[in-house]
């Protein structure tokens, strides 16, 4: 009985240790998508980006390594917005550096779980249209 218990927890400790060399921390820590929260200034303007439309306030779920994404905002009697998300290497890929090595560091790279999107957040005052009619 006792050599099933030690066979099983050498199994266990030997598939933890697999986990671990074949993650890496980005891969661990963030999820497929990222999140954008947009607002604007007014509130349900159009914002389109990557083929997905939303009105703000909402937030935008795009994928992670895919490269830098471009984002139109509109609104009726407004300027239209055009503005870019640029893609950048997440936080956690220097845990790789600390932790998990080249291993891991490749892994977050090719599952792409090591890319982030900047600004975190979108916040934009729409700026009215002019009717071009002033004063003669």
């Amino acid at each position: 009985m006792r050599g099933g218990l030690l066979g099983k927890t050498i199994r266990c400790g030997m598939l933890l240790i697999a986990t671990l060399l074949f993650t890496g921390c980005a891969s661990i820590m963030n999820k497929s998508l990222v999140e954008v929260p947009v607002y604007t200034n007014p509130p349900e303007a159009e914002v389109t980006v990557g083929g997905q439309e939303i009105k703000s306030p909402e937030t935008l779920r795009l994928a992670r390594g895919r490269g830098d994404y471009k984002v139109t905002i509109e609104k009726e009697g407004y300027e239209t917005a055009y503005l870019e998300l640029k893609e950048s290497w997440d936080a956690w890929m220097w845990g790789n550096v600390l932790f998990g090595g080249l291993l891991g560091l490749g892994i977050d790279l090719l599952t792409r779980y090591g890319y982030d999107l900047e600004p975190e957040e979108i916040h934009y005052d729409l700026v009215k249209k002019t009717t071009g009619a002033g004063p003669p």
